[in-house]
């Protein structure tokens, strides 16, 4: 999946591929019918694309008949369960994104480029729990003035409790100065899967 910033969905698919070919291929995967490996592709849509990374792993091995413990959010990457599992697709993706280059969208860098120029301050808001290792391999530690990681479901909840709040709220004089730009990314940036 990518994101407004960064394309990531080539490394992210990489990182899928190179863990689910070592779980396919390890001794513990037992099938009754041959098992197809992951393609980068298809199968990154339809099972890992835009989903946590647990949920990826889950979706993913049970399409191909394989059951794998969930465990808990303290195991280590590698150990044999999904949180294992999901914490080992996360250190191969941040290897890959150390050793790669990230691609920046060109329209996004000429953006900052020009708002930073201007002396705009910037803010990036993203779902992304590799923000710092991403915009570092990106070249963009010094592009945002602040960085907010947000767990999408936590803030998705937030969001819905605060607005079942305000709507029994009266206005209280403006909410936004006349002169505001709507379309400035660092007051509209919303959360996305990465960068």
């Amino acid at each position: 999946r990518s994101g407004v910033v960064t394309d990531t969905a080539s490394p992210h698919a990489k990182a899928w591929k190179h863990l689910f070919d070592q779980v396919l291929a390890d001794p513990r995967v037992v099938v009754v019918k041959p098992v197809h490996p992951f393609d980068v592709v298809q199968d990154y849509r339809r099972y890992v694309d835009d989903r946590r990374r647990e949920d990826g792993v889950v979706a993913f091995l049970r399409a191909r008949g394989v059951d794998v413990p969930m465990g808990t959010a303290d195991d280590p990457a590698g150990i044999w369960t999904v949180h294992g599992l999901a914490a080992r697709k996360n250190d191969i993706f941040l290897e890959l994104v150390s050793a790669e280059w990230v691609q920046v969208f060109p329209g996004t860098a000429a953006l900052v480029e020009r708002l930073r120029a201007g002396g705009t301050p910037l803010g990036l808001v993203t779902a992304s729990r590799n923000a710092e290792a991403l915009l570092s391999a990106a070249r963009l530690e010094r592009a945002f003035d602040v960085v907010v990681e947000v767990e999408v479901e936590a803030a998705v909840g937030a969001a819905l409790e605060s607005s079942s709040v305000q709507t029994h709220l009266e206005p209280q004089g403006e909410t936004c100065p006349d002169d505001a730009d709507e379309f400035s990314p660092s007051a509209h940036q919303r959360p996305e899967g990465e960068l």
